[in-house]
C-alpha cells in the first residue's frame, strides 16, 4: 500500500519508533529556568528586599518542588511551591518581615482565602515567621 499526494506521487511516511520510556520526563528545572519564571514575581518586591526574597525562594526551590504557581488574587504577593509527594504546599511572600505559610491539603481553595480567614480558622499546617536562621532551619526540617 502506498500513500499518494494530489499529483499521484508517492509520499514517504517516516518510520515510527515506539519507546518504552517517557521522553523528557518531568523533573527538576535548572535554577536559571526557574529564576526566569519567578522573576516577575520577585520584581513586585521593594528593590531593597528583592535579594532576600530571591534567597528564600531559591532555598525552597533547591528542594525540587513539583510545581510553582503565581496567582493574581487571594493570597496576593505570594508564590506557591508545591511538593505533591510530600503533601506540602508552601506559600512564600514577596514581603520581608512577613511569614511563610505551609499547607498540607486543599492548596487551591486555601489560596483564595485571606490571611485573616486562614489564621482565624487555623487552616495552615504551619506559619514560619521570616527570621533568617529559624526560618531556614524549619524549611530544611520540613522539606529534607
Amino acid at each position: 500500500c502506498y500513500i499518494l499526494d494530489e499529483r499521484i506521487e508517492k509520499i514517504n511516511v517516516p518510520k515510527l519508533i515506539k519507546l518504552n520510556w517517557d521522553i523528557l520526563p518531568p523533573g527538576e528545572f535548572p535554577w536559571e529556568i526557574r529564576r526566569k519564571q519567578i522573576e516577575p514575581f520577585i520584581q513586585k518586591a521593594k528593590p531593597g528586599n528583592r535579594s532576600v526574597v530571591m534567597y528564600r525562594v531559591k532555598h525552597i526551590i533547591n528542594f525540587g518542588p513539583d510545581f510553582v504557581a503565581i496567582g493574581k488574587a487571594g493570597f496576593s504577593g505570594y508564590l506557591i511551591l508545591g511538593f505533591e509527594k510530600k503533601g506540602l504546599f508552601i506559600f512564600e511572600s514577596i514581603y520581608t518581615n512577613n511569614a511563610t505559610y505551609v499547607f498540607n491539603k486543599n492548596w487551591k481553595e486555601l489560596s483564595l482565602l485571606t490571611k485573616r480567614e486562614i489564621l482565624t480558622n487555623k487552616l495552615q499546617k504551619e506559619r514560619i515567621i521570616h527570621r533568617k536562621i529559624s526560618w531556614e532551619n524549619r524549611i530544611n526540617e520540613l522539606l529534607a
